[in-house]
């Protein structure tokens, strides 16, 4: 998911706090520090002790909210959105990340999703960041819901969102998303490429090009994109790199790559079953299917097929 999203500062309040018994605005400052060095889980903790000692500020819910999701903990973070909006505050802003959140965590929230993308743009006609999410779950909804005309709605948000800030890297990146998906793959290339120019620093958008310029089957820029990502996006970039060398036959390479992978991400199922399909290739039929089980544990959907095809007679 293209995360777009919005902190809240308060700097006024925490010289406030000098002045008053409330020192809840001093947590929520050093939470909002934190957030600067992308510390999620230290972030949430000196918001959740700024809501203790004063409940009454939606900004302190509104940015926990947004590192919960940062940290995949999309539930938390729907109920502290459900709590910002009861207040009637950033209701654009809560609507906005709500949808996020419900995007993000289950398909079967894309309706819900939507709903709140529709209720931020209704608020803020004029907010590039709305259309250019929004765009986002139509795509998806035109994938997994095999329905091509999402894909136009989708476009038209896109094209909103660039008339309404020609510079937004995240349209182009979602543009290049959704030509892809039409298999447009020069025009996606294209749009890669501009949101790089636009900003170099994020691992997803080298990461999104190296997919597109593997199926243009130049593999060599592919690969190259996917190694300039790894320090921007390691984990991205590592699963992509694995995989790439799983498709090519470098089974060793892409085996090392899942293994730098699962070091930093060890509930990943999807790489449990893929680092298992390349020890297979590798004739490690055991480590295999110790990998399958491992998936199967973290909710991948094949590791059961798996299992069943080639681990009915290995003790779990």
């Amino acid at each position: 998911m293209r995360k777009l999203l919005l902190f809240i500062s308060c700097t006024i309040l925490f010289v406030a706090c000098t002045f008053t018994s409330d020192t809840s605005p001093f947590y929520f400052n050093q939470g909002h520090i934190e957030d600067t060095l992308n510390h999620y889980e230290q972030a949430i903790e000196y918001y959740t002790i700024a809501i203790n000692k004063n409940s009454y500020h939606p900004e302190y819910y509104l940015n926990r909210g947004i590192d919960e999701e940062h940290i995949g903990k999309f539930k938390s973070a729907i109920n502290d959105y459900n709590k910002v909006l009861q207040t009637k505050s950033y209701e654009a802003m809560a609507y906005n990340d709500r949808g996020l959140a419900e995007h993000d965590s289950a398909s079967s929230l894309f309706s819900e999703s939507l709903r709140d993308y529709d209720s931020a743009i209704k608020i803020n006609p004029e907010w590039t960041i709305a259309y250019c999410n929004r765009a986002e779950l139509e795509s998806d909804m035109g994938f997994y819901q095999r329905d091509s005309s999402k894909y136009l709605f989708a476009m038209k948000d896109l094209d909103k969102s660039l008339a309404l800030d020609s510079k937004n890297y995240w349209a182009y990146c979602n543009r290049g998303l959704l030509n892809h998906r039409l298999g447009k793959y020069p025009e996606a290339l294209g749009d890669f490429n501009i949101a790089i120019s636009l900003n170099p620093d994020i691992g997803e958008f080298y990461t999104d090009r190296g997919v597109t310029y593997m199926s243009l089957h130049k593999d060599s820029l592919a690969k190259a994109s996917f190694i300039k990502a790894l320090k921007l996006s390691p984990r991205i970039a590592y699963n992509n790199l694995g995989f790439f060398d799983y498709t090519h036959g470098n089974y060793l390479e892409g085996k090392e790559y899942y293994n730098k992978l699962l070091t930093i991400d060890s509930s990943n199922g999807q790489a449990y079953l893929t680092r298992g399909l390349i020890e297979l290739k590798l004739n490690e039929h055991e480590e295999a299917c110790q990998d399958f089980y491992r998936a199967l544990k973290h909710h991948d959907a094949v590791a059961q097929e798996k299992i069943d095809s080639f681990c009915t007679d290995t003790k779990h």
